[in-house]
């Protein structure tokens, strides 16, 4: 059955590439329908042959966004934005440079590669000319600051949006003042220094720290323990057993502690600004869709 899987998956390929190849005619428009029967992996092998076929720039740039738009479909935002590496923009119209630079910050911001997101950001601004268009970047370009931690620049970029939106003004001052409070209070972060010195002199204390005290506190017992069997195997004479045991446990319950630590300051840290960015494009994206 594999085998058979296996052949069929080699025949389309080869199918959709012998039907480019007989049929030159309107290619993105036979790309588009293998995508809307959600026939992605075909789709891709298609454009992919006419971007190789094509010595246009313009047309290989719609070709590369089209795929780019098909790996999006299925989830694979990183893939998508590797494509778009690929693609030219510079000296094309605004609308088809906007289109690939947008495009690429939304694929580097959905993958979490927020400095990428915010480096395209600047790129479109360079390059496209139309203020107008920019202007359709700043919902993105305010997403992609609250993500890198930069609250303050995040919060004037989501006041021009609000007052670039084409809504009734009560409308607008509702998400203005709610805009203004949630920037009032953002997260308060945990630093991993702090947590792993607090851990060296009291195993235990950074997880405290870190909002975990039940952990903390299970932490103490067990280096606790450790010692005090070291100490009474030691007290007992058997000290070989009381120095290996005891310095084993103590060491893989002290070290472990310490690691625990620093992935739950990393954690309490995350669920914060997770908590407060979506809150943030909870007031934004109301009746909004980025795509």
């Amino acid at each position: 059955m594999k085998w058979i899987n296996g052949s069929y998956s080699i025949f389309i390929s080869l199918f959709v590439l012998f039907s480019i190849s007989a049929n030159p005619s309107n290619p993105e428009k036979k790309g588009d329908s293998l995508v809307q029967l959600e026939r992605y992996r075909e789709a891709l092998i298609f454009y992919e042959r006419q971007i190789f076929d094509s010595r246009e720039k313009p047309v290989i740039t719609r070709l590369l966004l089209k795929k780019a738009q098909c790996l999006k479909l299925t989830g694979m935002y990183a893939e998508a934005l590797d494509e778009l590496k690929r693609a030219s923009y510079a000296g094309f119209s605004d609308s088809l440079s906007f289109e690939v630079l947008y495009e690429s910050a939304l694929c580097a911001w959905l993958s979490s590669q927020f400095d990428e997101a915010a480096a395209r950001i600047k790129m479109l601004q360079h390059f496209v000319k139309d203020t107008v268009m920019v202007k359709r970047s700043l919902l993105l370009e305010t997403l992609i600051l609250a993500e890198q931690l930069k609250w303050e620049e995040s919060h004037a970029k989501a006041v021009v949006y609000i007052q670039s939106l084409q809504i009734p003004e009560r409308e607008q001052e509702k998400m203005l003042l709610a805009l203004e409070k949630q920037f009032q209070s953002p997260p308060k972060l945990k630093k991993e220094n702090t947590g792993r010195w607090l851990n060296y002199l009291v195993p235990g204390s950074g997880q405290v720290y870190a909002g975990y005290p039940a952990g903390g506190i299970m932490s103490f017992a067990l280096n606790a323990t450790s010692l005090a069997f070291g100490v009474l195997m030691i007290i007992n004479g058997y000290y070989l057993t009381g120095y290996i045991i005891g310095t084993g446990l103590l060491q893989k319950f002290y070290f472990g502690g310490l690691r625990r630590t620093e992935y739950l300051v990393q954690k309490t840290n995350y669920l914060r600004i997770r908590k407060f960015n979506d809150e943030i494009k909870e007031i934004l994206m109301t009746d909004v869709k980025i795509e």
